[in-house]
């Protein structure tokens, strides 16, 4: 292979204000490496793990304010491990196990009340 593509490059866009919107780098011409885009406001989005194209590692996503919505692990573009995930104002949305992208068992949806509405038998 020859060109661009066999390259390691790094990427970087900027929103309109001029802050920080996205930083992730590419080599043979696919994602790779750490991931990270922020909000216009400087607060960090959301940071994940590329190899080869596929998201594979930790990821995790923020609210405009500040609060975690998502943790989870990714494996070749799956989810697998443990899930959670939760509302803007940091209530919990869902948590559990997954594997092969798939809910397992004994995973838990709540209501925006952080009630539980279903828990998958």
């Amino acid at each position: 292979m020859s060109g661009a593509t066999d390259e390691h490059q790094h990427h970087v866009l900027y929103h309109e204000n001029g802050a920080l919107s996205a930083e992730w780098s590419t080599l043979h011409g696919r994602l790779s490496g750490v991931h990270k885009m922020w909000y216009d406001n400087g607060q960090v989005l959301a940071e994940l793990t590329f190899r080869d194209g596929l998201a594979d590692g930790r990821i995790r996503e923020w609210s405009r304010d500040g609060h975690l919505t998502l943790d989870a692990t990714m494996i070749n573009g799956r989810y697998w491990g443990s899930y959670r995930r939760w509302w803007d104002d940091g209530t919990p949305d869902c948590e559990g196990s997954m594997a092969n992208g798939k809910r397992l068992p004994g995973f838990i949806e709540y209501n925006e009340d952080g009630t539980v509405r279903r828990i998958l038998r």
